[in-house]
């Protein structure tokens, strides 16, 4: 065991306890990742706010039943997919608001001087309307490999799938997101 693994034991061991001070130490560390991860699947700010507020209530009261199988990394955002997904689910579309897109945005460098041209600015808009249009299976794969650099057994986790199927999913959005960007080629 690393002291990685360690140091997270000991938290887990705290959070088990009710320690609110570890509580803080976890809420400060995931909480712009899982906002902005519930942000890309929900598309809209007050829904993800809702949703990433939802992931941290139910970590506190799920916290015992967790066996440690996977990193609290892991753990956190598979939470935060099932909120995303059941919220989707029951208001049945998808929340398109043009004031969200500022994550892809966030994307391009922001080094002062940095070349913003109105094609990339187009890319970058196409992109994310793309993004947005994908089913939710597909668009939780995409966003957790490309933005949040999960790795594909931490995504089956998360998703609670195969890495197979997450593989597939993620051609399958990839070649989705080819056709609809083909125009930017």
């Amino acid at each position: 065991m690393d002291s990685r693994d360690s140091s997270e034991r000991t938290l887990l061991d705290q959070l088990a306890r009710g320690d609110q001070a570890a509580w803080g130490q976890v809420f400060g560390a995931y909480r712009d990742r899982i906002y902005g991860f519930c942000l890309r699947m929900m598309r809209n700010r007050e829904e993800a706010e809702d949703a990433s507020q939802e992931v941290f209530l139910r970590a506190v009261r799920a916290i015992g039943t967790f066996r440690g199988d996977a990193s609290l990394n892991t753990w956190l955002h598979q939470i935060a997919r099932n909120a995303c997904v059941t919220r989707l689910a029951a208001a049945r579309k998808n929340i398109e608001d043009p004031a969200e897109r500022s994550w892809i945005t966030d994307l391009a460098s922001d080094e002062p001087g940095a070349d913003r041209s109105s094609a990339s600015a187009e890319l970058r808009e196409a992109l994310e309307i793309a993004i947005g249009e994908l089913e939710p299976v597909f668009r939780e794969v995409i966003l957790l490999r490309e933005i949040d650099n999960q790795s594909y057994e931490d995504i089956a986790r998360i998703t609670e799938s195969s890495v197979a199927t997450v593989k597939t999913r993620l051609f399958r959005a990839r070649e989705k997101l080819k056709i609809r960007l083909a125009e930017f080629r």
